[in-house]
């Protein structure tokens, strides 16, 4: 009892904070700490299906949360979004909700006859709510357009100063565990010198001390970055992978049971991690190293599919017709 009256009065304040706020169009319940709130709210904005500055026209719910509190009747048309796994995580959201909310968005993949949409955290980060490319804090968001060629755009390797990179802050979490300690492990002991920039198995300050804690700048300088999942599940990628693939950074990868957004992208250019045999990955690593003739071949084929842009416009314009649809 204690504990639901603390979790009443917290949600109280999540309200009062919010109806005041700079997205006060949107109450955003279960939330991470202003995680990716603007975009749903620019989105929705810019295409004209919610008024700016009217309060609280839409409630969108996710999994940071007990799983009563997003059911609560607020009165107002309800969506779910999850960007993380709940297959082996956030197990008592892996209905998505489909029964409590009007629409439901993750990784999961699209189905309309549970209202279930596929719009994953990667284009979030990486794609422009107004369709227009801008400037950001740290990286940009993108056109559609603009984020295909800047996937595809050539990038130089041999003048990259340093050899790999892992960003992360654990590996205890998800059907992954142990899996980044065992590549840090068995690139180290090749010979590569890894920088683990983040929270887990901390070696290096050069995140903080040269590029402002911006992992994308840091990128930018590595050969190779280690961007795995906390867990393998259809659908269920990132934006870690994107983040290698835009900075041309060669991503090592695992997750997505080894077929990441294949709408998107054809695999060319991913360097596949298995755990049962790292020493397959090492393998293709040296040969990258080591010959001009097969780095080439690598990273010379096309990375996104033929129909990689119409395939994410479709998606952002079925959200943008589905939410219109529940609203109106």
């Amino acid at each position: 009892m204690k504990r639901t009256i603390k979790e009443l009065i917290q949600l109280v304040r999540i309200i009062l904070k919010q109806r005041n706020g700079i997205n006060k169009e949107i109450l955003y319940i279960n939330w991470w700490t202003g995680e990716k709130r603007h975009w749903f709210n620019d989105f929705l904005i810019s295409n004209k299906i919610l008024k700016p500055g009217k309060r609280f026209q839409l409630v969108i719910v996710s999994v940071m949360g007990r799983r009563w509190i997003a059911e609560l009747p607020l009165g107002r048309v309800k969506l779910f979004f999850t960007a993380e796994d709940t297959t082996d995580r956030y197990i008592d959201y892996d209905d998505y909700m489909e029964h409590s909310t009007e629409l439901s968005l993750g990784f999961k993949s699209q189905d309309l006859t549970k209202n279930r949409l596929n719009l994953p955290l990667w284009m979030l980060y990486n794609l422009s709510p107004t369709n227009e490319t801008k400037k950001q804090d740290k990286g940009w968001l993108y056109s559609v357009d603009d984020f295909i060629d800047a996937i595809e755009k050539k990038h130089d390797f041999e003048s990259r100063p340093y050899d790999m990179a892992l960003i992360c802050r654990h590996d205890n979490r998800g059907n992954g565990k142990g899996n980044r300690g065992l590549a840090l492990d068995t690139f180290e002991k090749a010979g590569f010198k890894v920088l683990s920039a983040g929270g887990f198995r901390k070696n290096t300050t050069i995140l903080e001390d040269e590029f402002n804690d911006d992992h994308l700048r840091l990128l930018q300088k590595c050969k190779f970055y280690i961007c795995f999942e906390n867990t393998d599940a259809p659908g269920y990628t990132t934006e870690k992978l994107f983040d290698a693939l835009l900075c041309g950074s060669i991503p090592i990868y695992w997750g997505a049971q080894n077929k990441p957004e294949k709408d998107v992208l054809t695999g060319n250019g991913i360097l596949v991690f298995d755990p049962t045999n790292p020493t397959r990955c090492l393998s293709i690593i040296h040969q990258i190293c080591n010959s001009v003739t097969f780095r080439e071949e690598f990273l010379g084929k096309q990375k996104t599919q033929p129909k990689a842009a119409i395939a994410i416009s479709n998606r952002l314009n079925l959200f943008k017709r589905e939410v219109e649809r529940v609203l109106h």
